[in-house]
């Protein structure tokens, strides 16, 4: 008597294997999508820093953590740097956890501005220093020399009594008529007039509100 072997049909394997790659197509997916989101949280960490230190020096005209009036500001529970406020420099290391130094105080500031979520409890550094989307923690540093990039910028028309600093290149005449020429001349003698005038360094550099919005000037 013969005996009969029973298995799987090539049907059957095939569609196993299927569903086997569909598993592990989503499940691939979804990791993809996960790392993506922490990418973007990690990103974002550092994205709203500038945003932070906009937002506090538009409304209180200082920088987080170098404010010399953040007790009048954020009230009695807020605590001011050392002799260093005012300086317009946020002093100490990115990953301070000394309570005296303004890159540590920089979070109590803008939390307490309610610029940013988080505890304004400096004795508790475990639940004060923030952390990333994977537990690490960041921080701000601002200070000494670098590079500025600018976005958005604005260019306006001002007086003869502001402030300029630098000085433009040779510029042709817009025209050859006679009328063009000499309007061409006085504007050349007012900006030299201008740039003798003018201060050696920058003084007119705040951050200022206007009815466009906020702008560098």
């Amino acid at each position: 008597m013969r005996s009969q072997q029973s298995g799987f049909t090539l049907v059957e394997i095939a569609i196993v294997l299927v569903i086997i790659g569909l598993l592990l197509g989503g499940i691939l997916k979804g990791q993809e999508l996960i790392n993506s989101a922490k990418v973007k949280n990690l990103a974002n960490d550092f994205r709203v820093i500038p945003t932070y230190i906009y937002a506090y020096q538009d409304k209180f005209k200082s920088l987080p953590g170098d404010d010399p009036q953040v007790v009048a500001h954020l009230g009695n529970t807020a605590t001011q740097a050392g002799a260093s406020a005012g300086n317009s420099v946020i002093n100490g290391a990115w990953d301070s956890s000394n309570a005296a130094d303004e890159s540590f105080l920089f979070w109590q500031h803008v939390r307490m501005a309610n610029l940013a979520a988080g505890s304004t409890n400096p004795a508790v550094p475990a639940e004060y220093q923030p952390r990333n989307a994977v537990g690490f923690s960041f921080g701000v540093l601002l200070f000494g020399q670098g590079q500025v990039w600018l976005d958005d910028v604005a260019v306006e028309r001002v007086t003869r009594d502001v402030p300029l600093t630098g000085r433009l290149g040779h510029m042709e005449a817009v025209g050859t008529s006679r009328e063009e020429l000499r309007a061409e001349g006085l504007r050349r003698r007012q900006q030299d007039d201008s740039y003798r005038l003018a201060p050696l360094q920058p003084v007119n550099l705040s951050f200022t509100e206007s009815a466009q919005g906020a702008r560098w000037r």
